[in-house]
């Protein structure tokens, strides 16, 4: 029997640039000025969102990846 993989896009727009973005504790891309940057090909399901940039509260939430949709997600960094 063949399981076929259901996978989603996260699209997140980030109020800083240079912001670090993790899903699920692995590094993936770099936020760029005010364009969304664009998480591909990620299984459906819970996953852990975490952005990070030196001198801001760290932005954690969870997150769930829905089969063949883009989750758009705001994130609005905060100075330490």
């Amino acid at each position: 029997m063949i399981v076929e993989q259901s996978y989603g896009t996260i699209s997140i727009s980030c109020n800083q640039s240079g912001a670090k973005i993790f899903l699920d504790g692995t590094y993936k891309k770099t936020t760029f000025s005010s364009n969304p940057v664009a998480l591909e090909n990620i299984k459906d399901g819970y996953h852990e969102l975490t952005i990070i940039k030196d001198g801001f509260r760290t932005w954690v939430e969870d997150i769930w990846v829905y089969f063949g949709e883009i989750s758009s997600v705001d994130v609005t960094m905060t100075k330490l």
